[in-house]
């Protein structure tokens, strides 16, 4: 992608506005440390006019993108961007419910009700679930858990060739 920028006269600060994204995701992207999202990827395809082959191979190919190899492409970011729509909602919906325990929590340890045990208790269910509801929030929406998912695959693919 470096050399491609390069070529076509571009610093990482343009090539970045172009695609709004950083310029220090730009940087991401030349260093390998990270990949552009799909649609994104399409879209380098065709301000460069190569196909994603070569972007992801790195290597020059004569020709531009194949029109059905665009269309699935684009097909699977489409996939990709309803899944991570889907996976968002779950996420706000539990943060809202995290939100709500940890109100309900607020309520019963400020007032009078605390004063009974089993409101006490309660009140400290609520809290923990409010905690853990975040927890895994935090876990979930990390590249912590990115990091996890990719050992998982290894594992699993290391186990599938034995």
């Amino acid at each position: 992608m470096k050399a491609l920028r390069k070529e076509n006269q571009l610093t990482q600060e343009q090539f970045a506005e172009k695609f709004n994204v950083s310029s220090r995701t730009v940087s991401r992207w030349e260093t390998g440390d990270n990949l552009p999202y799909i649609d994104i990827m399409v879209q380098i395809c065709d301000f460069y006019n190569i196909d994603i082959s070569e972007l992801l191979d790195g290597k020059r190919k004569c020709g531009n993108m194949d029109k059905e190899i665009r269309e699935n492409v684009l097909k699977a970011a489409e996939y990709s961007n309803a899944e991570t729509l889907k996976q968002t909602k779950k996420i706000n919906i539990l943060l809202y419910i995290g939100t709500v325990f940890w109100l309900a929590y607020a309520v019963i340890s400020r007032s009078s009700l605390n004063e009974i045990t089993f409101m006490k208790y309660f009140s400290d269910f609520l809290m923990g679930i409010a905690i853990g509801i975040s927890i895994s929030t935090i876990i979930s929406t990390s590249r912590y858990n990115q990091k996890i998912c990719g050992f998982k695959r290894r594992i699993l693919n290391a186990l599938k060739t034995k």
